[in-house]
């Protein structure tokens, strides 16, 4: 049995529990469809799961398939839509833009338990080590990097950059900014620039309005002459053959939200 529970609109992760219930299902796999962790979405996500079941007087037995930034059927999968754009190595455009959302720099810090390796910039990125494993930019570095390697890209074919800053939820977000790297790729004569958004697995208004129409608008006025959107997985056939894979790789149980 599978139930679809949103955050924060309906059908919400409440209402899909008390199908469960009323169904006799007791264990529960839940999937947060963020392939990158971050407390401010997946934490998010999670919690409200918890809080939900435990209004319920037989609380269900609950299991979180994490992260899967870097999980290869993830990446074939995304791998596959990207080319379907930019062409074998890239070949069909001069650049891709890997644009994740951003988040306040304090959130990575707040990952560091050590206190020591978080630098706030991509130096501390380069890989996933202990001191960074929960680290929402360095799993971003991580899918750019896997993605890069699976696309057989060179380093200097594509760019990361981090999108949606609200400064209402903070001063200073990760960096580069998205809207900034976009100008500054048509500036240093970039024409055809791909751009695809890897932390979304379904397209909605930052991937289709944020980058789609305006980051097009501003591409062109800065001089380049056209950006090509890379659809976010949605509902391919690869990525849910791939989020099957993720799912057993995590948990044996067959009851799903």
């Amino acid at each position: 049995m599978v139930e679809l529970g949103m955050q924060y609109c309906e059908p919400n992760i409440a209402g899909a529990f008390e199908k469960f219930r009323s169904n006799g299902v007791d264990r529960i796999v839940i999937v947060p469809m963020y392939p990158q962790y971050a407390s401010s979405a997946t934490g998010a996500a999670v919690e409200i799961a918890y809080k939900a079941a435990a209004k319920i007087y037989n609380t269900p037995y609950l299991h979180v398939v994490p992260a899967f930034f870097d999980h290869p059927a993830y990446l074939r999968a995304y791998a596959e839509t990207i080319r379907e754009t930019i062409g074998q190595r890239g070949t069909k455009v001069d650049h891709l833009l890997m644009s994740f959302h951003g988040t306040p720099e304090q959130h990575c810090f707040n990952t560091d338990e050590t206190g020591l390796h978080c630098k706030g910039d991509s130096s501390c990125c380069k890989q996933i080590v202990q001191a960074n494993r929960n680290c929402y930019r360095a799993q971003c570095y991580e899918t750019a990097r896997k993605l890069a390697a699976t696309l057989e890209l060179a380093e200097d074919k594509y760019t990361v950059a981090f999108q949606s800053r609200l400064s209402a939820a903070g001063k200073e977000w990760i960096k580069p900014y998205t809207d900034a790297v976009i100008e500054e790729l048509a500036e240093k004569g970039v024409k055809r620039l791909a751009c695809c958004i890897p932390s979304f697995t379904t397209d909605c208004l930052e991937t289709l309005e944020e980058i789609g129409i305006r980051g097009k608008e501003d591409f062109i006025a800065a001089g380049g002459d056209d950006l090509l959107l890379i659809p976010c997985l949605n509902s391919s056939d690869s990525f849910a053959d791939g989020l099957l894979d993720i799912i057993r790789d995590s948990c044996p149980l067959d009851t799903i939200i």
